[in-house]
């Protein structure tokens, strides 16, 4: 379960990171809106990446999962 915490933690950092680059010309509003809706994609990507974990104790098809996320969400 440490892979799969510090997957997730890396996916919001890389998410938080790309709506703060994304929104620093926004008003407060628009871009705490953002963030709120990161956190709520984190927890379901949580909930996915539980499924993966158990479905492969190596992390590898989690740490796919993840980059093929990271990279949609980012695109």
């Amino acid at each position: 379960m440490k892979l799969s915490t510090l997957l997730l933690s890396t996916l919001l950092a890389a998410s938080l990171n790309a709506a703060d680059q994304n929104a620093s010309n926004e008003p407060k509003n628009v871009k705490m809106e953002g963030v709120g809706y990161i956190k709520q994609l984190g927890g379901t990507l949580k909930v996915e990446l539980e499924k993966h974990m158990k479905a492969d104790p190596t992390g590898v098809g989690a740490f796919g999962f993840c980059t093929a996320k990271a990279t949609e969400i980012t695109e």
